[in-house]
Parts: C-alpha cells; structure tokens; sequence
C-alpha cells in the first residue's frame, strides 16, 4: 500500500471546502464594521482581544476598552472569528454589507457548555496544547463515546497494547503518568487499565492533558498528567442516558433552588446549588464470551465485570462562598482461566487447567470549600483515595513440574491515601499578573499481605514462568509528604511568562526535593506562537501506588535517591482561521528509576534499586481544522508524530540464589547499556475526518503505526521438569531489535441526532477496524524445539473487527 499517497490524498481531502482569496482587478471602497468585544460574565470590554475576517485574510486588535474597526473589499457573506485570551473563540457568519456596528460577547472557557475542552495549560501554555470538543469526542470512531478513549486518536498518544491499555505519552512507561478528578488522585482512571474511563463523560466539563513540561502546581508526575475536571453549573434538572455495546451509563441532575422576593414583590427562583449523580454498568461479561465465540470458533477464557458510579453535591452558601462534595468509585473483576480442551497443543503446557482472578476496587471522597472574590480566589480541599487490589493464580494440574508460585498463590495491596491542600489564586496585576500557590499535606497508609511474584533474571526483555519466584509481602508502611508550589504568570502583549518552583518532602527519608520549571512564550499578531518551555519533576517512589500493587515493599525503602525528570520542549503554533498548524519537539530525560532486582545487601534481601534510566525525544506535526458552530461542513486533524525511547535498568549485579549466594551471572547482561524501550514507537501517523450534514455526522478514523520492539528467539532449551516442553531463548546481547510490521487500521462511524423540546436522542454505527487489518505477532510453539518453523509470525488471532452501536438520550 502506497502510504505516501494516501496522506497525499487525505490532505486534499481535509482542505476540502477551504476559502480561497482572490485579488481585486479594481479598486473599491471598502466596508467597515466597528464594534466592542466584552467578557459575556463580567459584562467588561476584554482587554487584549482579535476580530478576523477569513475570507479577507485581514485582522484586527482590540483598543482600550475592548474597540475594534475592521473592512472588507466589497458586501457579502463572510467568516468572522472573535479571539481573546481566557474566553472561548466566536466562530460566525455574517451579511456585511455596508458600514455597520457590531459588539460581540464571549464566554469563558470556564462555562463551555457546548464541549469539553482539553488543553495542556489552565494558563493557556501553547506547547503540547490540544482541543477537543465533546462533538468531536464522541464522533470520533473507536472510542465507544469515551473522553480519555479519544484522546489516542492525537499525536504522541499511544496504548500499550492494540484497542485497549494504559496511555503511553511520548515513550514513557505509564506508571508514571498521574491522573487527578477535580484535584484528587485517582490510581485507577479506566477499567481494566484502558477500557473506559472511571467518570461519566457527560460529568466532564474540561480536561488538561499535560504530555510534558506541566506547570509546579502537579507533584509525584514525572510522564504526563491527566487533569479532569468536573461539571460545575446546573441550570435545570435533566440528565443523559447512554447505552452501548459493552456498557451502559446514567446521569442525573439537579439544581437546588429557593424562591426570593424582589424588591417589586415579583417571586424568583434562585440556584441555591445542585446534585449530580452518575453511574456505569459494564456487561462484557456476557458479550466477550459470544463475540470471541462467535468470531473465533473457540472458547472465551476471559470473564471481565465492572461498574464505577460518580456523586456530586454543591452548596453555595453566599455569591462568595461554597462547599462541594465528591463521591467517586469504581469496581474491575477479571477472571481467567483454562481447561485441558481449550489451549492449543502449542500453548505452554503449564497453563492447563490454571485459573488467574484480579478483583482492583477504589473509592475517593473529596470535600472542598472554595472562595471567589474578584482578584482572589481560594481553595480548601480535603480527600481520601482507599483503593484495595486482589490477586489470586492457582493451577490445578500440580506436579513436580509446576512453578511454586502457581499453587494457590494469594496477594492483597491497599494504598490508602488522605490530603489536604490550599491553593491560592491571587490576581496582584490585573491582565498582567497572577500568582499561585499552594501548601499541602499527604498520610499515606499502605497495607499488603499474601506473597508477590519477582522476576528472578532478565531474560531478553521476557518473563518466562521458569523465571517468577515469589516472596511474602505481609506487613504496613505509614508515610508522610508535606509540599507546595508557587507560580506567577507575567503577561504583556503577546509575552507570556510563567516561572515555577515546587518542594515535596518525605518524612521517611528525611528528603526534599525543589523542583524549579517555567514557560515563555510569544503570540505575534500574525497568530503566530512561539512557546519553550523547561523543567524539573521528582518522585518518591515511597508513595507511589501503582508500584506498590504490584512491589509492596518499595513503600519501606529508606533510600534518599529520588526519581526524577528533565523536560523540555519548544513549539510553534500558527492559526489561519479555521486551521491550526502545530510543530513540537521534545527532549525528556529520566533517572533514578525504581526497578526490580532482587539482590542481598548486608545479609537481607532487598527486591529492587534506584538505578534505572530513560530518554525520550522526538517531535510531532499536527494540522487542524475546526467547524463553525451550527454549521454543517468538514473538520478533523492529521498528525504525524517521531519517537525514540531508550532505557536502561542500570543493574550490574548478578543473580543471587535462594540462599542468598552470588551465581556469578549478570542479573542483565545489558544493565549499563541504551536499548529501545518497550514504548519506543518511532513512527505514527493519525488522521481523524468528519463531516456534519444536519442531522448526520460521519467520520471516520485512519491510523498507521510501527511496531513496538521486541527480542528476536535464537533457540530453546528443553524443559528437564516437562519433557517435550521447550522455552525459547532470546537474543539478549540485541535485545528489544526486533520489530514486527508495521500495523495500520480504519475505523468508520455514523452518527444521527435528533433534537425535541426535552432534549435529543443521538444514534450510532461505528465499524471498528473496517477491513480486518491484524497486527503481526511472533508466535512459540511450547511442544517443538527451535527450527525454521518455530518460532513463526502470524496474524493476532483475537477479535481483529468489531462492530459497535449505541443510543444517547438526553433529557
């Protein structure tokens, strides 16, 4: 398949519909249209401010109190753009057709009731900025209609693992990503690590993805931050049903009100705050086993079950003062398990008849009290994440031949985290300066029992079963954490300047951290930007959660090494209208990195050290075009985006025995050597199109990628314990080489909307994978030995096309 000729072709297609501008053989009198901009809340003329005129190419600036003047050649219809920093874009057409006056209002982007909004800066950071509507979230194909789905369809946003999985940003593991609804923590943001998000997409109103070099304001990330934010206006009870294929979700609310007597003795009602409830119910229980079935001719081994629900209650106690409570939780249980009838003869034997449950659970609470008085602005916030993850593997089949580790091997893990927070927001120079701060406060209380599995030798890359053994986890850790930030954001003209510093401490190991980052940019009056932005990010890997799931003793290392950052990045933005043209490059650099080695140091076995390192870098292109509002036309993006990703565990030591014995063989033979991570996707192109035809939308979904890396199988060796039982063994002096092909797919979606005096139903198809493209994968035949024909590459065999449905109801 010609790619280059695609892009070629998907590029014409995109500018399809775009103004073209001709010059005039004659001089004419030019028509003028003048006018004030103002903030529609505040009812003030904006300060810095733009009026474009597309079809024109020409724009004009705001003057003192928020006046504009701007001409056009000759009467028609044309495209006017209204810009101001802090409030949403106006996009209209209008009849200018002679002089005339026009004012325009503009919204926050605060009160954005027609979509979500996801950036990469509350600052309005240009570098790494995306956006996002809740129009184009929810017709973008493949997401199943959900906002952190649909985020993997822009640049340098990846998953794990085909469909589904954990967020890869720019190369880096995604254990150290962070993900906070309304400012509190949240260690599990989608079900099953990647299927839907764990919060209604209808309860979101913005989301901030930061993909590096986020703001002082976010602690403990060192990857990325996911920032979402919840719905913060009710106006009229109501609420969206939303069925799908996998899973259905509810949403709820209502505004509390009191009636008020006014002065001419006329009754009104008065939003005194409102109740939000929201609430998901998976039923992939009871499809994948049909689908897999049905599509496969063989038995479905999985049974996944999961539900999360979302309660929110505001107060306002007057027009300055507020409180807020948020109840947010979810449930995965996975189930696998195998008979003797349902593994191929090439399966590994020694998974017969084996059973594997993972039952992962949390429930956050938060409690805010805010106050908003003009230039200052501040908030109390108080939370508690108790998440709880439950592990069982047993095999049925026990001989002298099973792994210890899979007789009834049992684990629980609760990392319960409680904090509190004041963040203060003061505007000291109006338009021109705004300073941040906060102070925070963080007990962390981690509890394991049963026994955890630890790789016992790097194996290319690889974890065979032969190379698991396990160690008792039993016992508590108690942690503390006291931290802040402050940030000051200088604006003048089109300069930005935003200098950072932030400072955890760990009381466990008597460590600080400061962390000092910043932002510069410029805006020219071409809607050019320019934007450099740099930092420094640390981490107690103590206190993180997704490591102690899974290596619960790294909550009681008492090492002082830190992990820790280096971002930076520089961009340029240039807007032309209903186009925008992005250009990023990167360069992030990790070390420290907690990694997995189970050792003996002074007698005692220690499973893990602080040596690890990473670099990523890279850049991505990213063209858009926007639709104007209420207006049927095209609009999407296409990016292209290069990654390198390079890690190395740093380990020199050698394998330890069970008596604690030096073997004298490396524990990696490559521990002081750069080699592709396992993320390290060099090449990814995306193009997302649609169309709005009245009532229809369509759009469709394109996406080219190279493969992750692997190890390329040299031989085998015989298994001594299972005769006929052979591993593979890897090339570990090339290891993570190797690359499959290239993996491409299309995904089509059409969707129908039909708007009543109570509220709309919306429909929708989506074909997923439309013409059956498979990704390559290197397949091991456990009962031969290694030959020509063993290994062998093959298609996935898994669920390669899905068809999808749903049905929206709001009312």
């Amino acid at each position: 398949m010609n790619y280059r000729k695609t892009l070629y072709t998907c590029m014409i297609f995109l500018f399809m519909g775009a103004p073209s501008v001709m010059s005039e053989l004659f001089a004419q009198k030019k028509i003028t249209m003048s006018g004030t901009v103002y903030d529609s809340v505040s009812g003030k003329p904006v300060d810095f401010g733009t009026v474009t005129i597309i079809e024109e190419r020409v724009k004009a600036r705001t003057e003192a109190q928020g006046r504009y003047r701007i001409s056009v050649s000759k009467p028609g219809t044309y495209t006017v753009i209204v810009r101001s920093q802090g409030l949403g874009v106006l996009n209209t057409t209008m009849n200018i057709n002679r002089d005339m006056a026009r004012d325009f209002s503009l919204k926050p982007l605060t009160i954005n009731v027609s979509g979500i909004t996801v950036t990469d800066d509350k600052y309005f950071q240009k570098v790494s900025r995306r956006k996002m509507t809740r129009e184009e979230m929810k017709a973008t194909p493949a997401s199943f209609g959900d906002a952190i789905n649909a985020l993997t369809s822009l640049p340098g946003i990846e998953r794990t693992d085909g469909f589904f999985g954990p967020l890869v940003i720019r190369g880096m593991y995604d254990q150290h990503n962070r993900y906070y609804i309304d400012g509190m923590p949240i260690s599990n943001p989608m079900h099953f690590g990647g299927l839907h998000a764990v919060i209604n997409t209808n309860l979101m109103d913005e989301i901030n993805l930061y993909s590096s070099s986020f703001p002082a304001r976010f602690g403990g990330a060192m990857a990325a931050v996911i920032d979402i934010s919840t719905v913060d206006n009710v106006k009229e009870e109501g609420g969206y049903v939303d069925t799908g294929l996998i899973s259905t979700n509810i949403l709820y609310q209502r505004p509390f009100t009191r009636e008020v007597t006014q002065p001419d003795g006329e009754i009104k009602k008065e939003t005194t705050g409102y109740i939000i409830a929201s609430g998901r119910y998976g039923y992939l229980g009871f499809i994948i086993p049909y689908l897999y079935e049905k599509f496969t001719d063989k038995k479905s081994l999985v049974v996944p079950e999961y539900y999360d629900y979302q309660v929110k209650i505001k107060q306002y106690l007057d027009s300055h003062n507020s409180l807020t409570l948020l109840f947010i939780g979810s449930k995965d249980y996975f189930r696998f398990f195998t008979e003797d009838d349902t593994l191929d003869e090439e399966a590994d034997p020694l998974l017969n008849d084996i059973e594997f449950e993972q039952n992962e659970m949390f429930h956050n609470l938060g409690l805010y009290y805010d106050y908003r008085g003009g230039r200052i602005k501040n908030r109390v916030m108080a939370y508690a994440s108790l998440t709880q993850f439950d592990v069982y593997v047993n095999s049925n089949q026990i001989s002298s031949s099973t792994p210890d580790w899979l007789e009834d091997l049992k684990s629980t893990s609760k990392p319960y985290i409680f904090g509190l927070k004041n963040i203060f927001d003061f505007e000291w120079i109006k338009n021109h300066a705004d300073l941040k701060a906060s102070v925070e406060y963080t007990y962390y209380r981690f509890e394991a029992s049963g026994e955890s599995v630890v790789q016992s030798r790097n194996n290319g890359g690889y974890t065979q079963m032969d190379d698991i053994t396990t160690v008792p986890i039993d016992g508590s850790s108690k942690n503390h954490t006291v931290g802040g930030f402050i940030e000051n954001r200088f604006t003048a003209g089109g300069l930005t300047f935003v200098p950072g510093l932030r400072s955890d401490y760990l009381k466990l190991t008597d460590t600080a951290t400061f962390d000092p980052r910043g932002m510069i940019s410029y805006e020219f009056s071409s809607d050019t930007t320019v934007s450099v932005a740099s930092g420094k990010y640390s981490s107690f890997f103590q206190v993180n959660p997704y490591f102690f799931n899974y290596y619960p003793d790294v909550a009681q290392m008492d090492t002082k090494t830190t992990e820790r950052a280096y971002h930076n990045v520089i961009g340029i933005e240039q807007v032309l209208g209903l186009y925008t043209l992005g250009i990023e490059g990167y360069y992030n650099h990790f070390e420290n990195l907690a990694v997995g080695y189970p050792h003996y140091e002074d007698g005692e076995q220690v499973l893990g050290q602080a040596s690890g390192k990473m670099k990523a870098y890279g850049f991505e292109v990213m063209l858009r075009k926007d639709m104007r509002e209420n207006t049927s036309g095209f609009f999407g993006w296409m990016s292209y985006t290069y990654c390198v990703s390079k890690y190395k565990s740093g380990i020199t030591g050698n394998i330890f025995d069970e008596n604690g014995n030096d073997t004298g063989t490396a524990y990696d033979p490559n521990g002081d050597k750069w080699i592709n991570s396992d993320f390290d996707r060099r090449h990814s192109v995306k193009l997302v199109l649609g169309y709005k035809y009245g009532k229809f939308t369509f759009s469709g979904k394109f996406q080219y990628l190279t493969a992750y890396p692997s190890t390329a199988i040299i031989g085998s060796t015989e298994d001594t314990n299972y005769p006929g039982r052979y591993t593979p063994v890897y090339d570990i002096s090339n290891q993570n080489e190797y690359r499959e092909a290239s993996y491409h797919r299309l995904d089509l979606r059409i969707s129908h909307k039909t708007s009543y005096e109570w509220g709309y139903v919306s429909w929708y198809v989506e074909v997923i994978n439309v013409y059956n493209s498979a990704q390559k994968e290197t397949n091991w035949k456990y009962n031969q030995p290694y030959s020509d024909s063993n290994p062998d590459t093959s298609d996935d065999e898994g669920l390669t096309i899905i068809p999808n449905f749903g049905v929206e109801i709001k009312f």
